[in-house]
């Protein structure tokens, strides 16, 4: 077994323990009946066209040492529990140039949390982009929240970038509560 699969079985043990100690529990915000593996996104890549919902027009690449930010909007009806994420990054010239001079951060702007104490290299993160970043510890998203992503690209060419934030969509009796 390789190190991508042994990841991979990773992966899917964490989704297994979050269903198993969620689905039936009584919280404070209700009781969870449901969950639906999910995928949130960021992109600095392209702007979606109408009827075209998985294809865009290419935006200005974060221009050098400038900074960007993404707000993802999470749906009213359910609370988001991220578990991993991934990003790819391109110049625009050669497609998955991993860009390791950009600094990142990502802020719950509903409960002003960020993931780091200030902002971090964008590899330490997402390594290669090649295999998610497993959170240490899964973090809550509340319906209607905005969990916004910032870069600051430090590097000597302009790059798009497009995160995936995956996870879980949380369902409680009745409606998402508080």
């Amino acid at each position: 077994m390789n190190e991508t699969q042994r990841r991979l079985i990773n992966i899917a043990a964490i989704v297994a323990d979050a269903k198993s100690r969620l689905l039936g529990q009584n919280t404070p915000r209700g009781l969870v009946t449901s969950l639906e593996s999910f995928v949130y996104g960021a992109d600095f890549f392209t702007v979606p066209q109408e009827g075209m919902p998985n294809a865009g027009i290419l935006t200005a690449p974060v221009a050098v040492g400038a900074t960007a930010q993404y707000t993802t909007n999470i749906a009213s009806d359910s609370d988001f529990l991220l578990l991993y994420l991934t990003c790819f990054s391109t110049t625009g010239a050669i497609v998955g140039v991993f860009n390791p001079y950009t600094y990142v951060q990502f802020t719950d702007n509903t409960t002003n949390k960020s993931l780091f104490s200030e902002p971090v290299l964008l590899p330490l993160v997402t390594g290669s982009g090649s295999e998610p970043y497993i959170m240490q510890e899964a973090m809550m998203l509340y319906a209607r929240s905005q969990f916004v992503t910032t870069l600051q690209n430090l590097s000597l060419t302009p790059n798009y970038y497009q995160f995936g934030f995956s996870g879980l969509k949380v369902f409680y009796e009745g409606g998402p509560g508080l």
